[in-house]
């Protein structure tokens, strides 16, 4: 917080002539993109009048390299660390789909590896491309056109509008201080813009609601119904990066993983590395990764001496705590809105869920704002409560689905689908279009979503690209978001009405095919909408290499979207009839449909199985 009176011995203006000034919150892939940007546009001879910024980037950490980093065993329970990946985590995501052109992975290995990759490999990949052109672009200290200072905690961000700047107060790290309220500035500077690339991977997100059914026994959906608190261990997923933490909770032990989204998929088969018994994913939505694997690891069952899958997936949450707080009664649990209470909708099999140890949460993150002022923070926990709703005169346009679901009726309160946070446009804040976000909530292109917020950002810095008037604002979120509900793969998460009338269909639906023709054009439509968003945002930002436009890709972005379809097959052809289903993982399939679209490079095959990999096992063969 700032002093009650502002001492001007601490105030630096941290003027550079002629140059516009940016203050840049966070040296992570966001803040690693930006820096690119720049000295990109620098080499490139854009700087022609000073119209490039001046940066001062700010990082907690003592590096770059954000929730990548390396942390030693000695530092994983110090404030700076906590939200960075476990050791052993791997990219759920098909290395191609996230390679960026100017630094292509051929480049940087010299040869084909495999396209999924430990975070040791990518860390340096990501370092190395914002280095390509600069080898000190990341070092501490003052440069060209930009600062970084390393272990440094911005305490406060504020406008004034009197003199139009930020005022952004800061202190040197501190590893005793485990909040920042503790922290008393020791400088404060005024810059023109203010750039928030902190991640979002801030704070664990926990549904309260369970949180209190676990800790309390009080059931959910009864609140007169009292049982005895679950007596097992309770966990984030946040806490991976502790091994003295998560090591005793997994091995030998039955765990309950709710959330079904790239991260429960992900600690699942780490947790059977870990020596789990058994992995039971609850899914609220039945909607997320795991519930489309097609197959997981198996283990022999010693009574029946058949192979079972290790990982089962239940779409339903738990609502009551039994059996002396060992077990769970499972189902599809439901919000009235109107009684505000929640229900389980007896029209679905309930689950029941025995002997369970231990409880990961892995229900995702919300980004630390905390110390941004009021009027400049967004609040991405909107994105579960704010609604809007269709026009009266809305139809849906025709798609493959259409002869099986009819004309749905949206319903009155639509959600946001994280594409578009209330409050923004594009990655400005609407209030003040001076203060930016480059973050990455729910593109399933996410560094390359990063990237262009990142150009976005700085051509608005430069004045290369001017912020519209608020009708034209207004005009343009409205039409994309209209534009997300004619999508069915992004509708499903807006609009209930047609959520239940997707969930409604047969078991046995052809969009449960993967090689169906339909199903193909529907996710080739859903990832095409990511792909434009992206090529727009590029285009507009003069960014080097031109993936076409919203609506009109070219041929490379097209095959950005090709590529998108075959990363999410890897998951939903695997087979659990094959021979090798017994150890095979999604990383473990054959990965030649995912050659590079800039070198044309088909990525290697892993050296073995991915399960018999150790955690810091190479897999970069030389």
């Amino acid at each position: 917080m700032f002093p009650d009176k502002l001492n001007n011995s601490l105030l630096g203006k941290n003027r550079k002539e002629k140059r516009t000034r940016v203050a840049l919150i966070g040296c992570g892939a966001a803040g690693m993109c930006f820096l690119n940007a720049l000295v990109t546009r620098k080499k490139r001879g854009d700087d022609v009048g000073n119209v490039l910024p001046y940066v001062t980037c700010f990082e907690q950490a003592s590096e770059s390299g954000g929730c990548w980093r390396h942390v030693p065993e000695s530092a994983r329970n110090q404030p700076q660390n906590l939200s960075c990946w476990y050791e052993d985590v791997w990219s759920n995501i098909a290395k191609e789909c996230f390679e960026f052109p100017d630094y292509t992975f051929q480049k940087h290995f010299g040869h084909s590896v495999p396209t999924f990759l430990p975070k040791k490999d990518l860390l340096d990949y990501f370092k190395q491309r914002t280095m390509r052109l600069d080898g000190t672009v990341l070092d501490e200290g003052k440069h060209e056109l930009h600062e970084i200072r390393f272990s440094t905690i911005v305490t406060n961000v504020s406008f004034d509008e009197t003199l139009n700047v930020f005022k952004v107060a800061t202190a040197p790290f501190d590893p005793t201080a485990d909040k920042r309220h503790k922290y008393t500035p020791t400088l404060i500077e005024e810059f023109d813009y203010c750039i928030w690339a902190a991640g979002i991977r801030g704070k664990p997100r926990i549904p309260r609601s369970l949180l209190t059914l676990l800790r309390s026994g009080t059931c959910l959906v009864d609140e007169e119904i009292k049982d005895t608190p679950f007596t097992g261990t309770i966990l984030h997923s946040i806490h991976a990066l502790s091994p003295d933490k998560l090591i005793p909770a997994i091995n030998g032990k039955r765990v309950v993983l709710i959330g079904d989204s790239d991260s429960a998929a992900d600690l699942s088969l780490h947790a059977i590395k870990l020596g789990a018994s058994k992995v039971m994913i609850l899914s609220r939505s039945g909607y997320g990764d795991c519930c489309y694997m097609g197959s997981w690891p198996c283990r022999k069952n010693l009574m029946t001496q058949t192979m079972e899958p290790i990982v089962e997936v239940h779409v339903a949450l738990p609502f009551r705590v039994v059996e002396n707080g060992k077990s769970f009664e499972c189902g599809l649990v439901v919000w009235n809105h109107e009684e505000g209470v929640y229900q389980v909708d007896e029209s679905e099999d309930k689950v029941a869920v025995k002997d369970v140890d231990t409880v990961i949460f892995c229900t995702g993150y919300v980004p630390n704002t905390e110390f941004m002022s009021e009027s400049l923070r967004i609040n991405a926990e909107e994105l579960f409560s704010l609604c809007w709703t269709a026009p009266d005169n809305f139809a849906m346009r025709e798609n493959p689905l259409t002869p099986d679901v009819g004309e749905v009726v949206p319903c009155r309160d639509l959600g946001f689908s994280g594409n578009l946070i209330p409050g923004m446009y594009r990655s400005v804040l609407i209030s003040n279009p001076k203060m930016m976000y480059i973050m990455d909530i729910n593109s399933e292109y996410p560094l390359l979503h990063l990237e262009s917020e990142a150009w976005m950002c700085l051509a608005f810095c430069m004045g290369d690209t001017q912020f519209p008037a608020a009708e034209v604002v207004e005009n343009e979120m409205q039409k994309q978001m209209l534009e997300e509900m004619n999508i069915a793969y992004l509708r499903w998460s807006i609009d209930p009405n047609y959520f239940e009338a997707l969930d409604d269909l047969d078991d046995d639906h052809w969009t449960d095919d993967y090689t169906d023709t339909r199903t193909i054009e529907m996710n080739e439509e859903y990832l095409g909408y990511y792909v434009g968003l992206i090529a727009r945002n590029l285009k507009e930002a003069k960014y080097p290499v031109d993936f076409g436009t919203y609506g009109d890709l070219n041929d490379l972005g097209k095959r950005l979207v090709k590529l998108g379809l075959e990363n999410i097959k890897l998951r939903h052809l695997l087979d659990p009839s094959e021979e090798e289903a017994e150890w095979k993982t999604f990383r473990d399939a054959n990965p030649t449909g995912l050659s590079s679209i800039y070198t044309g490079e088909i990525p290697s095959a892993l050296p073995k199985p991915w399960m018999e990999l150790k955690g810091d096992e190479s897999v970069i063969n030389t």
